[in-house]
């Protein structure tokens, strides 16, 4: 090999390695560095030295029952392989954020954490959490969903592994909407409205496009096809108040009436219960869609109903679904955060999580199980595969648990016919960054 051979070689290799360093880099860097309304950051958080003769671990999740077994499982498989002592603890779901943010305070929170994805943010800025970069580096974080790994940084590091991912979609009568010669699922804004009016009539004994008014994702994915965009930070409901977006989702809530009635509402978007079941309504033929998560579908899923996309942005035109998911995450009080990590990747396994979407109906966040045999034999697959792809995630904030219960809140004052939702849209548009609930 000549000189000049030697040195174009020499050249070509420099070129890659720089192509790689960016692209690390930029997997590492897509999110914000902190959410809107954020404390002044601290140069580097703060974390319990390492006591390696700690052997024993705690774990706090919110799991179903089927779920928390297979995890138990696990669990006790890794316990005999590692000579490790670990105890579960399976949290009520209502409960769980409200008991983990105050065992944190008093410094007294598990070693590791199943969060909700929106909590992450929060938990981090209070000092609650350790930062996992030493363990879980870039080239690991490359394996998982990008969304899902977004949601788990903030302030430049990055806070838990991801468990799994679960959109919010639209699920669909077929017959019915044949029925009003429909081929799909509503494709914009103009068509949800158009269902709304020609369906929504419980006084008939008939519903059109329903969802749960006490879940925030849900209200969410509805208002998002009214507002146009969403902020990438901060409060996504803060255009609320706006007349432009009032009056078009007013329209969609009340669709035969011209001005509010919270009774009117109460009738058309009434809370699930033994008496008012909206999956066995969507089956009959009596409702026309529910928006709702993907697992949710997975568990009630018939012949008789179809998977969705919403028209989530660009004018309620563009279709999507905005994704949730939970993620593990180390306390800042564990004294031995390789431990808890090592316990995390064995639970986490691609393994664990197609098991998991056996169990749950929630999808892997990790990318090596959407090869698995129990992904790729789904007749859907491909569906799931968009779902994830064009799916995006709520804005950055420190309050999303406690606008989660505004929501729910204010939604049972808005169907007692106490306020209107001129009042109802302005409280939900108060932009609060505090972190007290």
């Amino acid at each position: 090999m000549n000189k000049r051979k030697s040195l174009l070689m020499l050249f070509t290799v420099l070129c890659l390695s720089m192509l790689l360093i960016l692209q690390l880099i930029n997997v590492q860097d897509r999110t914000p560095s902190k959410p809107a309304g954020a404390a002044p950051e601290a140069a580097k958080p703060g974390k319990v030295e390492p006591d390696y003769s700690v052997n024993s671990l705690r774990v706090s999740v919110s799991l179903a029952e089927d779920e928390f077994a297979d995890l138990k499982r696990r669990t006790d498989r890794y316990v005999d392989e590692q000579n490790i002592d670990i105890s579960l603890e399976n949290l009520p779901q209502d409960t769980q954020y409200s008991t983990l943010k105050r065992l944190s305070t008093l410094g007294e929170a598990p070693d590791i954490m199943l969060l909700d994805n929106s909590w992450i943010a929060e938990f981090a800025a209070l000092g609650y959490l350790n930062p996992l970069d030493e363990f879980f580096s870039g080239e690991k974080q490359t394996g998982y969903l990008t969304s899902a790994i977004n949601q788990n940084k903030w302030n430049g590091y990055t806070w838990g592994v991801p468990k799994d991912v679960d959109p919010y979609v639209i699920i669909w009568n077929e017959q019915l909407a044949k029925s009003g010669k429909w081929e799909h699922s509503p494709a914009n804004r103009d068509e949800m409205l158009a269902w709304n009016k020609e369906w929504m009539k419980p006084d008939q004994g008939m519903y059109g496009i329903y969802f749960d008014p006490d879940d925030y994702m849900a209200f969410l994915s509805i208002y998002s096809i009214f507002s146009g965009s969403i902020p990438e930070e901060g409060n996504p409901l803060k255009e609320a108040a706006n007349e432009s977006i009032l009056q078009p989702l007013q329209n969609f809530l009340l669709p035969q009436e011209t001005e509010w009635k919270g009774a009117v509402f109460a009738k058309n978007y009434p809370q699930p219960s033994a008496e008012f079941s909206p999956w066995d309504l969507l089956e009959k033929g009596k409702m026309a869609a529910i928006v709702t998560t993907l697992s949710q579908y997975r568990k009630h899923g018939s012949s008789a109903i179809k998977l969705g996309a919403l028209p989530i942005s660009g004018n309620g035109k563009t279709p999507g679904s905005w994704l949730m998911g939970r993620s593990f995450a180390v306390s800042s009080r564990s004294a031995n955060s390789a431990a808890a990590m090592n316990w995390i990747e064995s639970v986490t396994s691609a393994d664990a999580q197609s098991q998991a979407w056996k169990l749950t109906g929630k999808l892997p966040s990790l990318l090596a199980s959407y090869s698995s045999p129990q992904l790729r034999q789904e007749e859907q697959y491909d569906s799931y595969a968009w779902l994830v792809q064009e799916g995006v995630t709520p804005p950055l904030s420190f309050d999303a648990a406690k606008r989660e219960d505004m929501v729910r809140e204010e939604g049972m004052r808005l169907s007692s016919g106490t306020i209107d939702l001129k009042a109802y849209a302005m409280k939900l548009a108060e932009s609060d960054s505090s972190s007290d609930r």
